[in-house]
């Protein structure tokens, strides 16, 4: 039992190397089936922090160029005073190059202004460390920009990313020294940022609300949950139930106007595709992005398979129409000579 017999331990490897993974999922499920259910209230303040990249990974309806991107994912930042927009560190000799490496990489686009085109496969594009670090610094220029200045009007937007954090409460951003960090990964950088938020909040009626798809970020909040003072909340799935619940509500508490006071649809709840149609936004991530990297792998593999055998069959079928048509030409020539 003191080897594995082959050239990885079979428990905890795969045969080509990577790590095994598991569905941690399951074990979020399990600590929430024990705890009690909370939802913040909604007259309360709320400070937002936000992982950057699964909001990227968010963007279904993408535009034309990555001014207007910048622009789609800074108005999908929470309507609130205070909000943390952090951002995976990218560094050489990672820990996190095998998982990179296992889902893709891509090839390097260069990102030159607000104008630039977006390419084709905009999931491959952020599949290459480069070209993401590229379009996160491009983001924190562009959200300087004299065009954002209404959006920040009465609102803090403090971005995280590539060791440091930068504090904008107006186009002009600053430095914050406290928060830069050598943290690579966003779910720790995370736990640092709600730290931080717990101890400037002055304020008894302002809870920290954190939004990650990410089960490591639940089990994080754990294991720190004695150092905040205020109440902490993990945004998942619930929240937009919650706010259809809510909605439906305010509609059938104004029963009695003739015209009553009703607000958009789509903040509470519901989402629009691109032909204006309305649908029920259940969730920001409909599954994990590594599976959703898995799947979209596996499709076009499918696809490229599949291509490759029309290829097959179309020059199996050329080839025989040659030799009948060889073949006649051959009839014909025998028939003559006879």
């Amino acid at each position: 039992m003191e080897y594995p017999l082959g050239p990885v331990p079979w428990a905890l490897a795969t045969p080509d190397g990577m790590p095994m993974k598991t569905n941690k999922a399951v074990l979020m499920q399990k600590l929430e089936d024990v705890s009690a259910l909370q939802i913040p209230a909604k007259e309360r303040n709320h400070v937002h922090i936000i992982g950057g990249n699964a909001l990227f990974h968010a963007q279904t309806h993408l535009p034309e160029t990555f001014g207007e991107l910048a622009y789609n994912i800074f108005c999908a930042l929470p309507k609130v005073a205070n909000v943390h927009f952090i951002t995976d560190n990218y560094q050489e000799h990672s820990i996190k190059s095998l998982e990179r490496i296992r889902r893709g990489e891509s090839q390097a686009y260069i990102v030159r202004g607000s104008s630039t085109k977006l390419p084709r496969e905009c999931k491959s594009f952020l599949k290459n460390d480069d070209n993401k670090k590229h379009f996160i610094q491009f983001l924190l220029n562009e959200w300087q920009q004299d065009a954002y200045a209404k959006l920040l009007l009465n609102r803090e937007v403090i971005f995280a990313s590539d060791n440091d954090t930068a504090d904008g409460e107006t186009t002009d951003a600053r430095l914050l020294q406290n928060l830069s960090s050598s943290h690579e990964e966003a779910d720790t950088l995370l736990i640092l940022h709600s730290i931080y938020a717990d101890q400037a909040i002055n304020s008894t009626d302002t809870d920290i609300i954190i939004r990650s798809p990410d089960t490591d970020e639940f089990l994080l909040l754990i294991a720190f949950c004695q150092k905040y003072t205020h109440p902490i909340y993990l945004d998942t799935a619930l929240k937009f139930h919650c706010l259809r619940a809510n909605y439906q509500t305010l509609i059938w508490k104004q029963a009695d106007i003739a015209q009553p006071d009703i607000p958009d649809s789509k903040d509470h709840g519901w989402k629009t595709d691109g032909n204006g149609v309305l649908s029920i936004h259940w969730c920001t991530d409909l599954v994990p992005q590594e599976l959703a990297d898995i799947l979209s792998e596996s499709h076009t593999t499918r696809q490229q398979e599949s291509v490759y055998d029309d290829d097959i069959e179309s020059d199996v079928d050329s080839d025989a129409e040659s030799q009948n048509f060889s073949d006649s030409e051959t009839s014909e020539e025998e028939e003559e000579s006879g």
